[in-house]
């Protein structure tokens, strides 16, 4: 039952207003993939760089 919930929330998380946070996370990760996928290494190191000093700098408050 929890797996159904939890897939249930990820499909409505591709709704930005259901749950903000979880759509960009989803929103972000497709979008690594593509750059991936699309042998855009670099652009995809920049991204990744971008999220860690995101997150680095919400952890430092």
């Amino acid at each position: 039952e929890s797996a159904v919930q939890f897939s249930q929330f990820l499909i409505n998380s591709t709704d930005k207003g259901f749950h903000p946070t979880m759509f960009a996370i989803i929103h972000r990760g497709l979008e690594g993939y593509f750059m991936y996928k699309n042998g855009e290494t670099e652009k995809l190191s920049r991204d990744f760089c971008n999220i860690i000093e995101v997150v680095k700098a919400a952890t430092e408050r």
